[in-house]
């Protein structure tokens, strides 16, 4: 019987902390029990392949080259898409206006409607011999200032469009073509350069025979910016050469100095858009 009592006792006691432990809980939870968590199962450490330090890190390195790879696909896609945005307009025939007298002869012989040969002699004040003044003076002052290679195509992005819109005009006067060369590339520097050349410096005597007044340049400015409804992020042949060089890192200096050099030299092509 004295057994019985002490058997009793023990389970009382036992039920009393139990329950004392079980109010300490902030809801009706049995009290926590060191268990051993069960195996996985066998599918999963089947599936656990261990791969080796060296053969990880090239893994990883390819899956960037491809998500690179794609990012700059995406990029020449949105480029080819913009580029329509900021080519010079096809009204008005631009392009036959930049063309040389030889050159229309041709294509107006191809097309059975050749005039006589002094109809087709641009006069001197031309929208060809404008364009060709303006782009000489653009790559002049990239070489004299040390200006970006960005600059130069923006501004001659900025002549082209402007010249085209107004390429109706049957003279284009020398102070005219300089004022607007001046006012392209002062527009092009504040975007692209960090340090932006003065309007004083940008004129220079040796490719210039007109000065102009900051007030007239700014106002030639504004008069631009309106002409090119503010579009000035523009997208050119140089916007595709640098893709295509993120596209090949492996490329030398050398042979990224060439292609720009290519590129700039083209500029002076009545065809380079």
């Amino acid at each position: 019987m004295e057994d019985d009592d002490e058997t009793s006792s023990r389970t009382s006691s036992q039920m009393l902390n139990n329950n004392s432990i079980a109010s300490l809980l902030y809801c009706d939870e049995d009290p926590l029990v060191s268990t051993t968590p069960p195996p996985p199962p066998p599918e999963a450490s089947s599936c656990v392949v261990l791969v080796p330090p060296q053969q990880q890190a090239s893994v990883l390195a390819t899956v960037g080259d491809v998500e690179e790879e794609d990012h700059l696909k995406e990029l020449l896609v949105n480029h080819l898409a913009r580029q329509r945005f900021y080519a010079p307009t096809c009204r008005g025939g631009y392009l036959e206006h930049l063309l040389t007298p030889q050159q229309q002869q041709q294509q107006q012989q191809q097309q059975g409607s050749a005039p006589p040969e002094a109809a087709i002699i641009p006069g001197t004040g031309s929208a060809s011999g404008a364009r060709s003044r303006g782009v000489h003076y653009i790559i002049y002052a990239f070489g004299r200032l040390g200006l970006t290679v960005a600059t130069v195509f923006n501004a001659v992005n900025y002549l082209d469009r402007f010249l085209s819109i107004n390429c109706h005009l049957q003279c284009w006067e020398a102070w005219m073509v300089e004022l607007v060369s001046v006012a392209c590339l002062s527009i092009a520097c504040k975007l692209d350069e960090v340090n932006i050349p003065s309007l004083h410096h940008l004129q220079m005597e040796e490719v210039m025979s007109h000065s102009f007044l900051p007030a007239t340049v700014q106002d030639m400015e504004l008069t631009l910016l309106k002409a090119l409804q503010w579009r000035l992020a523009c997208v050119t042949p140089y916007s595709f050469l640098q893709l295509f060089l993120s596209l090949t890192p492996h490329t030398t200096v050398a042979v990224a100095s060439h292609c720009t050099r290519l590129l700039i030299c083209s500029l002076t092509a009545s065809e380079t858009y």
